[in-house]
């Protein structure tokens, strides 16, 4: 009596699970793998506009944002990129279209606070982004730290990241 149960509950979860996908009992695996893949494309897309929102969506350059100190382009931002790789990617946009310099892209999200700081290579010598960051971080109650030319950093009070965003300047001048 309890095989009969079994089946009859397994058959009920099959019909709904076929309904809900709209796909006969033995295309499911299919059509579950359809949809994994569409939601991993969607993902990217997402992260895409994301990254494009947060560079101003082409309507502001954020490289007139640059300041110039010591002979030094430093740009410093903050965005709104909850994803930590969306958020490295903008870095590495950041730090590609800045050229020598050194970039900060901050993010809060989730009650968070992410900082990611890069420095170009003929300047990381003089400005070690590892040192920069874990001053930073310490400012924003959290730890980080890094490569000469990258490191990355978290903390969770936000309501320092203004704070921690001016200090900057302080440490390249």
């Amino acid at each position: 009596m309890k095989a009969i149960e079994e089946f009859q509950r397994l058959k009920r979860f099959e019909n709904d699970l076929s309904a809900k996908l709209k796909a006969a009992p033995e295309e499911i695996p299919a059509k579950i793998a359809k949809l994994s893949e569409r939601v991993r494309e969607l993902e990217k897309e997402i992260s895409r506009v994301k990254s494009q929102a947060a560079m101003g969506g082409g309507k502001e350059d954020y490289l007139t944002k640059v300041k110039e100190i010591k002979g030094v382009k430093v740009l410093v931002l903050e965005v709104e990129i909850d994803d930590a790789k969306a958020l490295r990617e903008f870095s590495d946009q950041v730090k590609s279209r800045l050229g020598s310099g050194i970039s900060v892209v901050a993010s809060k999200a989730g009650g968070k606070v992410s900082i990611i700081v890069t420095v170009s290579k003929d300047l990381a010598e003089k400005y070690h982004a590892g040192n920069i960051i874990r001053e930073l971080a310490a400012i924003v109650g959290g730890k980080g730290g890094g490569r000469p030319d990258m490191a990355q950093a978290g903390g969770s009070d936000t309501s320092k990241l203004p704070e921690a965003l001016n200090k900057v300047y302080e440490l390249v001048s």
